[in-house]
């Protein structure tokens, strides 16, 4: 498999309890009962994430649930704390009744678990026989995003004509809470200097991924294209798309250690992964 699109520069990854419970630390979480659904990407990196700040997995109980009650269970404390991605959780909370102030949130990124998400991906064989094809759907994916980050209000006004039974006061907030994981202050702080006058013709040069991209190929909204002008590019090998650069480069990409909340931990980071191409 290839990776042709990077939709969230970072991972929404959370841990969601109710203040009175009192986990405002990986540590708290010891002892305690989380619920999330088998699928639900914060539960399976759930073993990464204790491994990297120190805690016992083993003494963490969980309850495989299904999404539509992993909050109403947390509120009737049927559950200590909830897996799920911070901008589902915390507005079906907010649905329920519950008060911003009564809510902790642990995100996995200020833990030491700080990594990517949503990723489309293809064969390539199937990029080498149909690249206009590929190029398509990378188009239309980062342009509807584009439009959603123009416009969250007609947005949310073409998910509700979808989805009746939807809430548009909390898909507008979660929809502007996916954008700020869509486009972080240092992928911004890229597309700033992508902006600065080059020479015609000139690379972008990702020194520490090896791939060069013309200036095009940047998706704008922060929504990234791993190939040139949002498609493929050609090689004597036939159709290459590299996985994208992660927007952090560390020196040796072998990770890097994060100091948080007073102590130094290893930091399972984007760019120490396995990289494809």
């Amino acid at each position: 498999m290839i990776a042709v699109l990077l939709v969230y520069d970072q991972a929404p990854l959370s841990l969601i309890s109710l203040k009175k419970a009192g986990i405002e630390k990986p540590a708290d979480l010891m002892g305690r009962k989380g619920g999330a659904p088998t699928v639900d990407a914060t539960y399976r990196l759930f073993n990464v994430f204790a491994r990297v700040n120190g805690i016992d997995p083993a003494r963490v109980q969980w309850a495989n649930v299904q999404p539509q009650i992993r909050e109403p269970m947390l509120v009737r404390g049927e559950i200590d704390f909830a897996a799920a991605w911070v901008m589902t959780a915390v507005p079906s909370l907010l649905g329920l009744g519950v008060k911003r102030d009564d809510i902790n949130v642990i995100m996995l990124r200020d833990y030491g678990v700080d990594l990517y998400a949503n990723v489309v991906f293809t064969t390539p064989a199937f990029a080498r026989q149909h690249p206009d094809a590929v190029r398509g759907f990378v188009k239309a994916t980062i342009q509807s995003w584009q439009n959603a980050a123009a416009d969250p209000d007609a947005a949310i006004a073409a998910l509700k004509k979808a989805e009746a039974l939807s809430d548009p006061a909390v898909e507008i907030v979660r929809l502007k809470w996916a954008l700020d994981f869509v486009v972080t202050p240092s992928r911004a702080a890229i597309r700033h200097r992508q902006r600065r006058p080059r020479a015609p013709g000139q690379a972008h040069r990702h020194r520490h991924r090896g791939i060069s991209t013309r200036p095009q190929a940047a998706a704008g909204g922060g929504v990234r294209s791993a190939a040139s002008a949002a498609g493929c590019r050609a090689s004597d090998q036939g159709t290459v798309i590299p996985l994208p650069a992660a927007t952090r480069s560390h020196a040796g990409g072998h990770g890097r250690q994060s100091v948080r909340h007073g102590q130094n931990m290893p930091t399972w980071s984007r760019s120490a992964r396995p990289r494809t191409t």
